[in-house]
């Protein structure tokens, strides 16, 4: 994807974010820059597969966005996954709570 594609791609995507979570600032996030616990990640795993499986697309492709379209929603610290897919019609969102996840400076184990 070209940068310039994915830069309007995030802007939609958080003004999107920011009308459903109002009153709050969504931020993007790199997964690079986080660390999400097993429980969260089977969580995401499976809501993937689940759409995926309903809109007859490929679940891993459905995974990949979910993680290359990460919002921090602050003040809350939920981080919201959300599923672009314009090409197939597909925008949804997927929560994990702040308990779920962390950017890697807060953790005292950094893998």
């Amino acid at each position: 994807m070209q940068q310039q594609e994915h830069n309007h791609i995030v802007t939609q995507v958080v003004e999107r974010v920011e009308a459903v979570y109002r009153g709050q600032r969504a931020v993007h996030v790199n997964a690079g820059d986080i660390l999400i616990i097993m429980e969260g990640k089977r969580a995401i795993a499976l809501s993937a597969h689940k759409v995926a499986k309903a809109m007859g697309l490929d679940g891993q492709a459905v995974v990949e966005h979910l993680f290359e379209n990460m919002y921090c929603v602050e003040p809350s610290g939920t981080l919201v996954l959300a599923i672009y897919m314009p090409e197939h019609g597909l925008e949804l969102f997927a929560e994990l709570p702040a308990r779920m996840w962390m950017f890697k400076g807060e953790s005292r184990y950094v893998n």
